[in-house]
């Protein structure tokens, strides 16, 4: 009996642990190099606000005709209404989430990352007039 007992249990902390791996898009060294650069996490309420920005924004960002102009997009809005902290580490966490979701609709792709960095860094640049938008589609 308690043989029959160690071997169900077994095969439950087997199942746990298996449905506790992350499911890896890209390798385990990859994954670590991911990590290593990750950005330090914002206050929570800097999260929640650009989760508002996003859900309010996403449209307008699809609309933009490709998927770097729209990271690029949402980057420019998150930096100018919160800080570029905050669409850093954003864009670094989509990223992540893509890389172990288990969602064959989404794919981890370094350039998207790139590309929200380079429209966090528009509201750092003064001299650039132009709204997030338009930034963003003369850059990609």
């Amino acid at each position: 009996m308690s043989r029959y007992l160690l071997i169900i249990l077994f095969s439950i902390f087997t199942v746990a642990a298996q449905a506790n791996q992350p499911c890896l898009e890209i390798s385990e060294p990859e994954i670590q190099k991911w990590m290593s650069i990750q950005p330090p996490m914002p206050s929570f309420f800097d999260l929640y606000k650009a989760k508002k920005i996003i859900d309010a924004e996403q449209k307008t960002a699809l609309k933009l005709g490709n998927d770097k102009r729209a990271h690029c997009y949402l980057g420019c809005r998150i930096s100018d209404d919160i800080d570029y902290q905050t669409a850093d580490y954003v864009g670094w966490q989509k990223e992540f989430n893509d890389a172990t979701d288990c969602n064959p609709n989404t794919r981890f792709d370094k350039a998207d990352y790139v590309a929200t960095l380079v429209g966090a860094k528009k509201s750092k640049q003064k001299n650039i007039k132009s709204s997030c938008a338009t930034y963003c589609k003369k850059k990609y």
